[in-house]
């Protein structure tokens, strides 16, 4: 599975016994400072069931005195009432070198006051309950290389909606199955389920590949559409060529420490 399918696991709390209670952090304190982080980071977080209906979303807010968590939608009314609805609903996101989940109870559709962090008008959002504990969950076995700011690989294409206007976007980090980047402002905005055909990959001065992608997901830095974003995408028919090239760049990343840091999903 790519290090993008932040998808929760399928745990059954009723087993406290059970194989995921070693990865249950029962510190309130704890659980709190992840969720502040969290916060501060903008993190992309995925909210839904282990086998049902999901949206991408962000912690916006973590409300102590009222014991209340406040996600940003991202403008999915649909998605966010579908989720609510569901029996059972987790949250799931990155953080460090873990996967953190916990349960959302007394979830609810809610809006955000525009205003804070210079926004205007309302958002959509569902807000949830303080959770009093979360799984740390270890990462997958796939190698991904981030670039530090001395290193930056970028992607160029032809944006869908913007009549092909050339665009370049700074890659986050990268893997064998697709890479995270950075939609800068007054770019239109990618958004998820959009296939973009000859996409230009270039992983350093010496090294360029090309391939089809998928946006996965997008996760905005406010309100407005042609703000920044975190967008993740998928490859699509990568030639098998081009495919030998960022396999190999990937397993370059370990001897190329003074450029990459190396980490596990």
């Amino acid at each position: 599975m790519s290090f993008l399918d932040t998808i929760p696991a399928a745990i059954d709390e009723v087993e406290h016994s059970g194989p995921w209670e070693r990865f249950r952090n029962h510190d309130p304190r704890q659980c709190l400072a992840a969720l502040r982080e969290a916060c501060r980071a903008s993190s992309p977080v995925t909210l839904g069931s282990a086998d049902g209906q999901s949206i991408a979303a962000s912690l916006w807010a973590v409300d102590e005195v009222a014991g209340r968590l406040h996600f940003n939608v991202n403008g999915d009314t649909r998605g966010a009432a579908a989720v609510a609805a569901q029996p059972r609903v987790w949250a799931a996101l990155y953080q460090g070198d873990v996967k953190l989940q916990f349960a959302l109870r007394q979830l609810a559709l809610g809006h955000l006051a525009g205003g804070t962090r210079g926004m205007v008008g309302a958002m959509r959002s569902l807000t949830a309950a303080v959770p009093s504990s979360m799984y740390s969950l270890p990462r997958r076995n796939a190698v991904r290389v981030r670039r530090t700011k001395d290193g930056v690989s970028v992607l160029r294409f032809a944006h869908p909606a913007a009549n092909g206007q050339k665009v370049t976007l700074r890659v986050l980090d990268i893997s064998l199955t697709g890479c995270a980047v950075r939609k800068p402002p007054g770019v239109p905005p990618l958004l998820p389920g959009t296939e973009v055909r000859r996409v230009e990959v270039e992983l350093d001065a010496d090294t360029v590949l090309f391939t089809d992608m998928t946006v996965q997901h997008a996760t905005p830095s406010s309100a407005d559409p042609l703000s920044s974003a975190r967008v993740g995408v998928s490859w699509r028919d990568m030639p098998p060529a081009a495919h030998e090239r960022l396999t190999s760049w990937i397993t370059g990343g370990r001897r190329r420490r003074d450029l990459v840091s190396i980490s596990f999903d």
